[in-house]
């Protein structure tokens, strides 16, 4: 999950009345709070999110003040799967306690699933996946709900079967990709003379690679210049 956007702050007075005020604030009270405040900001995302508190915690004792506001504060950086909120017991404007309530995250959402298991450098296809809802806490980026982001794609990397798709699993496809057989184009003064040849590396427009002409035993140094198409550099 990304890094908190935004500060989440709720509040309630604790009014203490000399003796017959409370001595603690129950663990249960402020790990509540601090658990709405969690969810209030993660509320926006969209999905389906499960928030459980983390740890053990006990009663604050409070300090002996005629009136306290305990304030809590989502922390703005975390880990994936974790976070963390701040409860503050405030005094006339200054803190007099804080204390940390972490919390483990679960963030659901209908997303792009892998059917199987893919290689690295596949390129992808609708048929590749299902939409289904799927915890995305740990997914590379953002996560792909929609068949038309897989266009131009590939993978960066090898995929189980039943994953969600992230943004960060994703790279462009080159037009030209180890091992595709391609069309060499070669120009000696008027005459152009073309031939097949199987490109030995990935390459997008403009770069050069090596292609290897199998009926002839001879590897070209060529210009990718589009999809499947690539000319002779030099003398080759």
């Amino acid at each position: 999950m990304s890094p908190m956007s935004r500060i989440v702050l709720t509040s309630f007075l604790c009014m203490l009345c000399g003796a017959a005020a409370a001595a603690s604030l129950p663990a249960q009270q402020y790990v509540g709070m601090a658990q709405r405040a969690m969810e209030e900001e993660l509320r926006s995302r969209g999905g389906r999110i499960e928030v459980a508190a983390r740890g053990e915690y006990r009663d604050i004792e409070l300090p002996g003040t005629s009136a306290l506001e305990v304030k809590t504060r989502v922390a703005q950086g975390h880990a994936a799967g974790s976070a963390l909120v701040w409860v503050e017991l405030v005094s006339e404007g200054r803190i007099e306690r804080r204390v940390p309530v972490s919390f483990r995250v679960k963030w659901f959402k209908p997303v792009l699933v892998t059917r199987t298991a893919l290689k690295a450098r596949s390129a992808l296809a609708p048929q590749m996946f299902c939409v289904d809802e799927a915890e995305i806490t740990n997914v590379r980026g953002e996560a792909l709900s929609r068949f038309e982001q897989l266009i131009g794609k590939r993978l960066k990397h090898d995929l189980r079967e039943n994953v969600p798709l992230g943004l960060g699993d994703l790279e462009d496809r080159p037009p030209v990709q180890a091992g595709d057989a391609i069309q060499v184009v070669a120009t000696v003064g008027k005459v152009r003379v073309q031939r097949m040849a199987v490109a030995q590396s990935d390459g997008f427009p403009g770069q050069r690679i090596r292609a290897r002409v199998e009926k002839e035993n001879e590897t070209l140094r060529v210009e990718v210049i589009g999809a499947g198409l690539a000319r002779v550099v030099g003398d080759g």
